[in-house]
């Protein structure tokens, strides 16, 4: 995303949540980002756009690896690949 990428997981029994913020290179968030996270042992996906704030939450997440891909047009793709 040619930005920051802000995370936090978390993990409560049964399952686990990610939250997180997308923000431009002046600290300013970007709205309507796609942003999609998948558990990588299932293929499980979900995808939602950031809301004006820029926050993105996934709170209700079955446990297991994920990767989260972001996209707008205009910036930089980005993957984070391990989120446990």
């Amino acid at each position: 995303m040619g930005g920051l990428l802000l995370l936090r997981a978390f993990a409560q029994d049964p399952s686990a949540a990610v939250e997180g913020s997308i923000l431009d290179r002046t600290g300013g968030a970007i709205q309507g980002a796609r942003v999609v996270i998948r558990n990588v042992g299932n293929g499980f996906t979900q995808s939602l756009d950031s809301t004006p704030a820029g926050t993105f939450p996934f709170p209700v997440l079955p446990f297991g690896q994920y990767e989260l891909t972001v996209e707008k047009s205009g910036f930089a793709s980005h993957k984070t690949p391990a989120l446990q």
